[in-house]
């Protein structure tokens, strides 16, 4: 799916990111996989990339994500509150 989208000609790399993982109830996820998706993000360094997360389960495997995309330069926060989320990856990289 990663690279589908990063293949479209309107996709730009340099966008902050947002995703919403709230709903996700799976327990098949495991540090393999995290550390794959972690290693394959088609985000240029630097850009915010806000992970909006609902559960205990959700948040650990959050931080480990938050901890491997940032050895690779990216901008990682973990929120509970899509808006606040939101608002940080709106802001300025001066805030």
């Amino acid at each position: 799916m990663r690279q589908k989208g990063a293949s479209d000609p309107g996709f730009d790399s340099s966008y902050n990111v947002i995703d919403d993982i709230s709903a996700v109830e799976s327990s098949d996820i495991n540090y393999e996989m995290i550390q794959r998706v972690s290693s394959q993000s088609v985000a240029k360094q630097g850009v915010r990339r806000a992970l909006i997360v609902a559960t205990d389960f959700q948040r650990g495997m959050a931080k480990i994500y938050k901890v491997l995309s940032e050895s690779a330069g990216h901008n990682f926060e973990i929120f509970e509150d899509y808006d606040a989320g939101m608002d940080w990856v709106m802001s300025s990289d001066d805030d």
